[in-house]
């Protein structure tokens, strides 16, 4: 029975409603912390969740953004000319500068020559003419 107080004293309640009355109150703050951690957890891993997709999406920016980089450079290396063509172009340029270096050896000592000769044409002509001026004079001297 209630006291003048309004609440029961320990003699009208019986062991059993009280331990039941302790349990109910248990259970009841069991449950409201058990929501909060619910709640909580659940608010974690939404934004865990949010996170991941941010870092999905900047990885994604990312990888096109090298993904890019690669093609500029292949398409970069499709104008570079191969070092195979190069040597040959080369090559071929090499062959073309002794040609023309034997070209200019040959012209040069055919001058020289040309020279040599024409100053040893000079010198006979020169000599005969002497000679000729000579038996002119002799000849005239002795007529």
């Amino acid at each position: 029975m209630p006291s003048a107080s309004g609440l029961m004293s320990p003699q009208d309640v019986s062991l059993r409603d009280f331990l039941l009355k302790i349990m109910d109150e248990r259970d009841l703050r069991f449950e409201a912390r058990f929501e909060a951690l619910s709640s909580t957890q659940k608010e974690s891993m939404e934004s865990a969740e949010k996170a991941i997709l941010k870092a999905e999406a900047a990885n994604e920016k990312r990888f096109s953004a090298i993904n890019e980089f690669r093609g500029q450079l292949a398409d970069q290396q499709g104008t570079f000319v191969r070092k195979t063509e190069v040597d040959i172009r080369f090559e071929a340029l090499e062959k073309k500068l002794d040609v023309a270096l034997t070209q200019l050896q040959l012209t040069k000592s055919r001058d020289t020559g040309m020279s040599t000769f024409g100053a040893a044409l000079g010198i006979v002509v020169g000599i005969l003419v002497s000679i000729g001026a000579l038996v002119v004079s002799l000849f005239s001297l002795r007529h």
